[in-house]
């Protein structure tokens, strides 16, 4: 998907704490900032956003991240004016395009200032504009501020197929008349 064609991939965005962040596709070359980024996360944020105590991502999952398959996945990052990763947000879709799994991870000193809140906005325009018809997250059952978050974007929280210890939140997409071709 060529994320340069969706109004609003590539943008400047104020935070409420006056710092501003571009919001852009991840590409190939990013794979030192994201790996940079993961390390700085907590141990708590990681194993939040990655269900594992991870220390730093797997070269293929990098890869996976900056060259996914164009037509069902893809993923963005806010980065400060000097080029560091502050945040990372993806989705990747069922091959009907029917359904999203989307994940968020923000950076641990840039929380509660909606940067999460910018991310999801910006990803659900790429999923729209694909034809992506809902998205939907597994969130750990203490992840009290992620659940609020989904809730606050319109989601609608219940039960994971996948485990006691998790919520599903799902949110339906807003259909669009004309899709975007990966390119």
């Amino acid at each position: 998907m060529r994320l340069d064609r969706i109004p609003g991939a590539g943008c400047v965005r104020r935070l409420s704490d006056g710092r501003e962040v571009v919001i852009r596709a991840a590409r190939g070359g990013d794979e030192p900032l994201i790996q940079a980024f993961i390390g700085r996360l907590s141990l708590a944020s990681r194993y939040q956003r990655f269900f594992l105590a991870l220390h730093e991502l797997s070269a293929p999952v990098l890869e996976h991240i900056v060259h996914g398959d164009a037509h069902s996945e893809a993923a963005l990052l806010a980065l400060t004016a000097q080029g560091e990763v502050v945040g990372l947000v993806q989705y990747v879709g069922t091959e009907t395009l029917e359904r999203a799994e989307v994940a968020v991870v923000v950076g641990d000193a840039w929380r509660r200032v909606g940067l999460g809140v910018q991310l999801l906005m910006h990803l659900e325009r790429v999923a729209t504009a694909v034809g992506v018809g809902h998205v939907e997250a597994d969130i750990l059952r203490d992840n009290i501020a992620a659940i609020e978050l989904a809730s606050k974007l319109g989601a609608r929280a219940g039960k994971s197929p996948n485990g006691g210890g998790l919520v599903r939140v799902v949110r339906p997409l807003a259909a669009v008349t004309e899709r975007v071709d990966p390119a």
